[in-house]
């Protein structure tokens, strides 16, 4: 994948990945923190990233007025905002900096000398030195707005960034913070005792990685310390250190390694030097001469630039998406082939903290517990850093890998400790060892399945990376895997890698007929330098190219290229006429393919030219051509150049011969040329037998040639395979080295365990007997002697020897029984003084669930015992108490189940016990009062509260009785669980109440009779008085008699008509007859009434009216009676001479008439009473509270009034009551 792939593919956001099985997320590569340089154009300032959350408007405050003003720098300000507000931190932190403060609301240029904030719900990251903003995904992944600045100022700013993590809840940040010192950038943390809440700072101390832990005051003369002297922002990114710097950086190497620092040589000096100035700007030193001069004078800061080099950056699971190609493509095939209990061994290669190691773990064991395998696992994790492998070791991470991990690995493999820490299950543990280990000048571990080198090779020299790849390819067994970083290739190796998955850098083993070990170390004290090509030295000529070339010289149409060894390289032309293919098998021996005449003749020309190293000519005896005319055969040889390796160009040409003008001279010649043949056929019938004879010799001599050369090849095969032994024993005893390292750990550990134990038990206070399976004492606790009179020598004696105070005296029987059915026993035992054990029997298991003995423990519960009796004494009484209540005691649980009940409730009932508990008492209920009684039982497990309900009840004899249920709640944590009630008997009331309601009933209608018998004689009476005031006398008597006989019959009217109402109001009989009315003539008939009354107790009545007309809907009968009343009963409880005021008026659209005075007043305690006068009987209130009950009945029945209040004119008791009535809207 390209860079720019990369920057369109999606980042982490915090939310889980669908891709992944393992991660929540993931880190950038690691590539891409330490590529080449970017094309885009750095800016000359610092882009400094802040992040916070909870707490971080004050720290921001803070941090805003620390800053300095003398160094020019950009600040990102992340921190997390809730997503439906409108974020005012802008304005805040502008008011606490000479900076210009910022909301980022779009892509924003950076600019030095400025400081930008992040808005609500987005993401803010940089790209090419400018801001952008990414809307976070919904539904809001876990807060990840900080790690996503600080990874893309890793990304963009390299080993110029910087960041600083500040007070907040979470970790976000510690991944960020991580990818910053990958780059090799600077972090700053705040110091978790001054940060309002700590969890942030805190877990980015843990990463180890935190450069400055100060107080926010502190920071900005931390920053600018360190902006000034690093002189990053000076030069060009990556630019190659000049000469004599590389020189230094050689020396300080040097004094690494020499002290403990680690072993670099292989290192990429441009990294390693960006480093070392980092290292000199957090100290404050200005050249590498004076930093080389600090390192030897102090050797903690060399073991700190030894931290820096490793770059200790990982994580669980990085880059997902190639570990789920590991185990769906790697994993399943390693597995097929494993033999039977054969182990799968993977070597991890620079494990750092263990992250890689573990993860390679947690991957096996997911897919062997997934395909039900039974496979050993030998994962070994290697590293230079023997702190890191420490931590390793222990297994014990921060509670950041939360953000990492999927929560079912973590309940799987890890284990929260009371620190918050995560500490790594046995099961995983057991599987991975981890070594120190020099990856450059160590033996590598052999017969491996797996190589994991992740994000290493970046870091190193080509041609150490070269050699690092072949001695992983003869570590790795036939068809083994090498696993490695997204930036990372086996490079010029392909003819010992194959790539499986080349996406995510998945390369399988090819097989080779001799694995050549790497010689160790990979690199010497001077790395060699690779041979170059010698000045003037052109490359090798293609056969075709040179044959040409020749040929343009010798002016030939056919030719051949041959060897040293005389094989044909390069046929060119019509070569059929001269050369041919023999019978048998193809061979491009060029002597084999041409006839005995010419045969000889090649063999001569071409030993002449190698051997007098000039060309070489030679013709054959002419032959009939085409068409009779004779020709000859020249055949020429030249030395193909000086170089080529003893290669000869051979050219064939045929030649016309002309024709002899005498012919005894063509017979003389032909007679010696006859002659000469014949002399020369049987030279050469000698020179082809010594030629066969030579030949013989040389066959022998090539077989004794290649048979040494065979015994030279078999004994140089023994050499490397003594060699590969050698590497192999190396590779044995390296592995053995880390065991033993691992043993040695284990049996500290195991003594300091057992130093545990023995203090345990000897701080125990209770007797524990461990014995063996033959049930021989083997360890005790100091209070066992008081139970067995126990010493030091007992150990090793059988129990059943051994005197005992308990009884019952089963303990052999019991301990055997136990052993043998692995099921631990419990029982109670006793000593004859009285003191009581619960014994408890356990088997003693070992590793493989097999049991080896058995552990007896003695609690004692003689306090329990003691309280057990308390409890029987407690409810003994308890049911004493409920048996003999006058009432029904009960307890009930949740939705009205019976839990116990009293012995009252038994027998009054006529029912056992277990038909009452439960809900199998709800069919004693009268069946229309079940579901009243459910309700209020469930509004007040509802409410938390108690309740009181009335219902009926069957008793033994079959009748219903009305019963009292009243339940408090009952609460067991803070949960409540029921309710204790009791239940009363009240039939008796029901009857009384019955019978009170009869009586009432009867008496209203004796009322109404006695109104109607009273009302006739009435009439009468008012004809007989009208009758006398028609009669002319002068007696005033009579008129005075006549006068009074009305009056007193409109007096008794009144009285009968009241008394008639009253029991139309208690029969529901009243009629209203409802018309418009104006209540200023009912005030005034009202005040014409009840005149005499004022007149006689020398009332003074005041009556305000208003000028408005007061029209409502109702009886003018009625209203007349009520303020008749209100009147008649102000005049009545005011003193003589009193001040009475009647005040009609409207408030709104409403009536309101009010009537004071100054009479006795109510008692404060009465009004309630008053103003509820039909919910309670007025003989319950005081006289003129009972009056005014009186009229309040009146007046609500009849009027329907909107409000009724009585109130007082002084605290207490009033001595001027005033009565507000509201009537109905007006008209």
């Amino acid at each position: 994948m390209t860079r720019s792939d990369e920057e369109k593919s999606p980042r982490d956001d915090g939310s889980p990945r669908s891709d992944s099985w393992f991660t929540e997320s993931e880190l950038p590569d690691a590539g891409l923190l330490e590529g080449p340089a970017k094309a885009i154009e750095q800016p000359l300032f610092p882009i400094i990233g802040v992040g916070a959350s909870a707490g971080g408007v004050e720290a921001l405050q803070i941090l805003c007025r620390s800053l300095p003003s003398t160094i020019e720098a950009a600040y990102v300000v992340v921190v997390h905002l809730a997503p439906d507000h409108e974020s005012q931190l802008a304005s805040i932190l502008a008011k606490s900096t000479t900076m210009s403060v910022v909301q980022v609301v779009s892509d924003m240029t950076v600019e030095a000398g400025m400081v930008y904030v992040i808005p609500p719900n987005h993401y803010l990251i940089l790209q090419r030195n400018t801001l952008h903003l990414e809307l976070m995904p919904q539904p809001r992944p876990h807060p990840r707005a900080v790690d996503r600045l600080f990874i893309s100022l890793a990304e963009e700013q390299q080993d110029r960034a910087i960041c600083i993590v500040l007070t907040g809840a979470d970790h976000d940040g510690t991944v960020g913070l991580k990818a910053i010192k990958a780059a090799g950038g600077m972090v700053i943390a705040q110091l978790p005792g001054t940060a309002q809440h700590p969890s942030m700072p805190t877990s980015a101390i843990d990463t180890g990685l935190v450069d400055y832990v100060l107080p926010i005051e502190k920071m900005g003369e931390a920053l600018e310390g360190y902006i000034s002297r690093s002189r990053l922002w000076q030069t060009p990114p990556f630019h190659e250190p000049p000469a004599e710097e590389v020189q230094v950086l050689k020396e300080i190497i040097s004094l690494l390694s020499s002290r403990g620092g680690g072993d670099f040589r292989g290192y990429k000096e441009g990294m390693l030097m960006r480093r070392t100035k980092r290292r000199m700007a957090l100290l404050g030193l200005p050249s590498l001469d004076a930093y080389t001069a600090f390192l030897k004078e102090n050797p903690p800061e060399v073991l700190a630039l030894g931290e820096d080099f490793l770059i200790k950056v990982t994580e669980f699971f990085r880059e997902p998406a190639a570990w789920n190609a590991l185990e769906q493509e790697v994993i399943p095939k390693i597995v097929e082939t494993l033999s039977p209990g054969q182990p799968l061994r993977i070597w991890v290669a620079g494990c750092a903290s263990g992250e890689e190691a573990y993860s390679m773990g947690i991957a096996l064991l997911e897919f062997i517990s997934k395909g039900g395998l039974d496979i050993k696992v030998n994962i070994i994790g290697s590293d230079l850093d023997y702190p890191a492998l420490e931590a390793a070791r222990g297994g014990s991470y921060p509670e950041s890998i939360t953000t990492v991990l999927k929560p079912n690995l973590l309940a799987r493999y890890f284990v929260r400790t009371e620190t918050g820490r995560f500490a790594v299950r046995k099961e995983l543990r057991e599987r991975v060892m981890f070594s120190q280990h020099n990856i450059i000048a160590d033996p590598p571990f052999s017969h491996m399945h797996l190589i994991s080198c992740r994000n290493l090779l970046i870091y190193l020299k080509p041609e150490v990376q070269d050699k690092l790849l072949r001695m992983f390819h003869f570590a790795l067994n036939p068809e083994g895997y090498l696993f490695l970083g997204k930036s990372e290739t086996v490079g010029e190796c392909h003819e010992l890698f194959t790539p499986m998955d080349r996406q995510h850098r998945i390369y399988r083993a090819l097989p080779m007929k001799r694995k050549v070990p790497v010689k160790l170390p990979l690199i010497a004290e001077t790395s060699p330098t690779r041979p170059s090509i010698a000045e003037g030295q052109a490359p090798r000529v293609a056969h075709a190219e040179l044959v040409r070339e020749l040929l343009l010289k010798q002016r030939s149409a056919t030719a051949v290229l041959i060897d040293r060894d005389g094989q044909v390289l390069y046929f060119y032309g019509p070569t059929r006429e001269f050369i041919w293919h023999p019978e048998g098998t193809a061979t491009r021996d060029l002597l084999s393919m041409v006839s005995d005449e010419m045969r000889m003749a090649l063999r001569a020309i071409i030993h002449s030219v190698r051997k007098e190293d000039k060309p070489g000519e030679i013709v054959l005896p002419p032959n009939p051509g085409p068409q009779g005319i004779e020709r000859q055969l020249r055949i020429r040889a030249i030395k193909a150049g000086e170089e080529s390796g003893g290669l000869v160009l051979i050219t064939f040409e045929h030649e016309n011969v002309g024709m002899a003008s005498n012919q005894a001279v063509s017979d003389t010649e032909s007679w010696a040329r006859r002659q000469l043949e014949d002399d020369l056929r049987m030279t050469r019938l000698d020179l082809e037998a010594s030629i066969q004879a030579l030949e013989a010799n040389n066959v022998e001599l090539r077989i004794a040639h290649e048979e040494a050369l065979s015994m030279n090849e078999e004994l140089q095969s023994a050499n490397e395979e003594l060699e590969t032994s050698k590497e192999e024993l190396q590779s044995v005893n390296e592995e053995l080295s880390s065991v033993n390292s691992d043993l040695e750990r284990t049996v500290g550990q195991l003594q300091i365990a057992n130093d545990d134990l023995a203090n345990l038990l000897a701080s125990s206070e209770f007797p524990i007997l461990f014995l063996d399976s033959e049930l021989k004492i083997k360890r005790f606790t100091p209070a066992s002697r008081k139970l067995f009179n126990l010493i030091p020598s007992d150990i090793g004696r059988p129990i059943g020897d051994l005197a005992s105070a308990l009884e019952p005296g089963d303990m052999v029987t019991l301990a055997r029984k136990v052993q043998s059915s692995r099921v631990a026993t419990e029982t109670e035992v006793h000593t004859r003084d009285g003191h009581f054990y619960l014994r408890r029997i356990l088997p003693y298991f070992l590793e493989h669930d097999h049991v080896s003995g058995v552990v007896i423990t003695f609690a004692p519960v003689d306090m329990l015992k003691q309280a057990e009796q308390e409890l029987r004494e407690s409810e003994k009484r308890f049911r004493t108490l409920a048996d003999t209540a006058p009432v029904f005691i009960w307890i009930s649980g949740l939705k009205a189940s019976l839990e116990f009940v009293s012995r009252r409730f038994i027998d009054e009932t006529g029912q056992s016990e277990e038909n009452l508990l439960g809900v199998k008492w709800h069919r004693l209920l009268y069946k229309a009062d079940l579901p009243g009684y459910l309700r209020a039982c469930a509004a007040a497990e509802a409410a938390r509260k108690g309740y009181d309900h009335e219902l009926r009840l069957q008793k033994a004899d079959g009748s219903y009785s009305w019963m009292r249920f009243v339940g408090v709640p009952r609460f067991e944590d803070e949960q409540l669980t029921g309710f204790v009630g009791s239940s009363v008997d009240i039939q008796y009331h029901k009857d009384a109440e019955e019978k009170l309601r009869n009586a009432d009933r009867r008496k209203d209608e004796f009322l109404a009779t006695l109104g109607h018998e009273l009302r006739n004689p009435l009439s009468p009476i008012r004809n007989a008085a009208q009758a006398l005031q028609l009669v002319n006398s002068n007696d005033p008597r009579i008129a005075s008699a006549g006068a009074t006989i009305t009056r007193q019959v409109d007096h008794i009217t009144h009285l009968v008509d009241d008394l008639l109402d009253v029991a139309r109001l208690t029969r529901g009989t009243l009629s209203l007859r409802m018309a418009t009315v104006d209540m200023g003539e009912v005030i005034r008939h009202a005040v014409d009434s009840t005149r005499a009354l004022m007149d006689e107790r020398r009332h003074e009545l005041i009556t305000s009216l208003g000028d408005a007309p007061l029209l409502i809907q109702g009886d003018a009968v009625r209203l007349t009676q009520i303020i008749e009343n209100l009147l008649t009963n102000a005049a009545k409880f005011t003193d003589v001479g009193g001040k009475i005021l009647l005040d009609a008026r409207r408030e709104g659209q409403e009536l309101v008439l009010q009537v004071k005075d100054n009479g006795i007043g109510i008692p404060a305690r009465m009004l309630q009473e008053s103003s509820s006068c039909l919910r309670r009987r007025s003989a319950q209130c005081e006289s003129r509270a009972a009056a005014l009950a009186s009229a309040c009945r009146w007046y609500l029945s009849s009027c329907r009034c909107t409000e009724v209040r009585l109130m007082l004119s002084a605290p207490v008791r009033a001595r001027a009551v005033r009565s507000h009535f509201g009537f109905p809207p007006l008209i």
